[in-house]
């Protein structure tokens, strides 16, 4: 809530584009955007690495798109503080881990400035590169098939030389005792 204004800023418009920043977010890093959501026994959030770092990604970029703090903590139940531990945490990151700065650059040229557009228009502008990302992963179970069938070879080679290195082991017991 606005304090000058008395207005809750917190509209469906900003629960809509939050979810479709938290979707863009979650494609790209592999998970699903129920995880994010999801709560322990406690009935809190759980507090594993990837979930809290891809939680702070969405926050963050919901303020960088004119959402207050508490209005991106609210999305997930956590207050402005969390939040605000949530971009030092990014910015900290991204001073020191360049791979983290490369990432969040690639996030920054599709995630900031959203505002400015209708949620239809995000929606567009955030789905453009899925057929891509289809054909990336697609690309990458190929790879992954074929390392499977690679290791399968190598496994049974392995065993084959096990049983050799057993036969032999046995042929010198044998020797040995006659």
């Amino acid at each position: 809530m606005n304090a000058l204004t008395g207005q809750n800023h917190y509209t469906e418009k900003t629960t809509d584009m939050i979810h479709l920043i938290e979707k863009y977010i979650c494609s790209k890093e592999g998970i699903t955007s129920k995880s994010l959501h999801e709560v322990n026994e406690k009935g809190k959030l759980p507090r594993d690495r990837v979930l809290v770092g891809v939680r702070q990604k969405v926050m963050h970029y919901a303020v960088e798109n004119k959402y207050t703090l508490s209005d991106a903590g609210k999305f997930y139940g956590l207050d402005h503080a969390t939040v605000l531990h949530g971009k030092k945490t990014i910015n900290n990151l991204r001073y020191s881990d360049k791979c983290f700065d490369i990432k969040m650059s690639k996030y920054d040229e599709k995630l900031l400035g959203l505002y400015k557009y209708s949620i239809k228009e995000i929606a567009v502008k955030l789905e453009m590169n899925i057929p891509e990302r289809i054909q990336y992963l697609k690309g990458i179970l190929l790879i992954l098939d074929n390392d499977i069938e690679t290791m399968k070879i190598r496994m049974d080679q392995i065993n084959e030389l096990r049983d050799e290195l057993h036969g032999s082991i046995k042929l010198y017991k044998e020797k040995l005792l006659i």
